[in-house]
């Protein structure tokens, strides 16, 4: 759900301002060597499986169902996403798309969250948030 596949910024802003409610996370990942794409790649998948446990236990704790979760770069969901081909997405209900897709500026949602936010040679910070109603 990269940019154009998740839609216009108008549609985009009016879904997420349905939800009153936040919880915004990160993950932090060291690396051996600047520029270790595998080991990126490995700190993506992390962070998206700390997404889907934190869905969970919204779902299971909480009982929320209704909810925006919102990841770190490119959704995952699909071993090869459909929109590569020009495609529609495949499973829109299941397809995760970024904060930065949303116009969501990271770095200044970190600032204003009081959480440090680093992405250098040796580590990223992967943000994410769940958007929900109580």
């Amino acid at each position: 759900m990269c940019p154009p596949a998740v839609g216009p910024y108008e549609d985009l802003r009016a879904k997420a301002s349905r939800y009153k409610e936040g919880l915004v996370f990160q993950t932090v990942h060291q690396f051996p060597h600047s520029c270790d794409w595998k080991a990126l790649r490995k700190a993506f998948k992390a962070h998206d499986e700390s997404l889907k446990k934190i869905i969970k236990n919204f779902r299971d704790r909480y009982s929320i169902e209704e909810m925006l979760p919102l990841g770190a770069g490119p959704c995952s969901y699909c071993e090869k996403c459909a929109c590569s081909d020009g495609e529609k997405c495949r499973f829109p209900d299941h397809a995760v798309a970024s904060l930065e897709s949303y116009g969501i500026d990271v770095g200044a949602l970190m600032n204003l969250c009081a959480m440090p936010y680093t992405f250098e040679k040796y580590t990223a910070t992967l943000v994410g948030a769940v958007l929900f109603n109580t």
